[in-house]
């Protein structure tokens, strides 16, 4: 038992704080997702239900858990504090926020790449293939930007999930909706040449080898090869559609003035 193998000093509510606490950095209980019973942690943290209530007070005092009257224990929605809907607005009103997205994209996600392709556990590596053949469905089915980012985010939170690391989950979860929005213009652009397809299903298939294989520099390089393509080619779209934007502007003048 837990008991056994702590120091004198040490209490047993703080033990199961503490195992408490990194299940739900782990995202082994979600924000809003209800916690098993006092007598059911007690069973599964081989403690008593004392223990389990101490450090389930703290818990509460630390604003990670809310209990309801009558209705059971929930982790708090402050665990995972997104960005708000007006926040990401004000972010979409400007020219460069897909860029931005991209930048920290880069970031989260070449570190997640890396890190799973060294820590990740076979379990973990089938939930990573298995998130990719949905994904690779839902894409072969054409069925649309939107159903294809969700899927394609599935598949990059199993690669931060297999990471090991407690920040890096929650720092993808909390930017979740501004990166699936991303993505969805994102796919909307890309996909208006259907070559750009085959594409995002070798760069795709390249990070998931890498991360089988266990290569993190590889993983690594597959993550900035496809978002240095993403970026590439919105910006190719930009360009044209600023040219498309002045020509018409030079069509309405010329027609104006014809108009005279």
């Amino acid at each position: 038992m837990i008991r056994k193998n702590q120091p004198k000093h040490t209490r047993i509510s703080d033990v199961i704080l503490e195992r408490l606490n990194n299940m739900i950095l782990a995202g082994t209980y979600q924000s809003g997702e209800r916690l098993p019973s006092e007598r059911v942690l007690a069973e599964q943290l081989d403690t008593s239900r004392p223990s389990v209530r101490a450090a389930l007070s703290k818990l509460e005092s630390q604003g990670l858990i809310i209990r309801v009257q009558g209705g059971g224990t929930y982790v708090s929605d402050k665990v995972e504090t997104s960005f708000s809907d007006p926040l990401l607005a004000l972010f979409q009103e400007n020219e460069d926020f897909k860029y931005d997205v991209l930048e920290y994209r880069h970031a989260l996600e070449e570190a997640c790449c890396f890190l799973a392709a060294e820590k990740a556990t076979p379990e973990e590596k089938q939930n990573i293939k298995q998130k990719y053949d949905e994904w690779l469905v839902l894409h072969e089915a054409l069925n649309g930007p939107e159903v294809e980012a969700e899927a394609d985010l599935a598949f990059h939170l199993s690669i931060a999930e297999a990471t090991h690391n407690y920040i890096l989950p929650h720092a993808m979860k909390s930017s979740l909706k501004m990166i699936e929005e991303s993505v969805t213009a994102n796919l909307k652009t890309l996909y208006r040449a259907p070559e750009r397809r085959k594409k995002i299903v070798e760069q795709h298939t390249a990070m998931l080898n890498a991360i089988l294989a266990g290569d993190g520099d590889a993983a690594k390089a597959s993550v900035r090869n496809h978002l240095d393509f993403v970026r590439t080619e919105i910006e190719k779209a930009d360009i044209q559609q600023q040219r498309e934007s002045r020509l018409n502007k030079s069509k309405a003048i010329l027609t104006a003035k014809n108009q005279e």
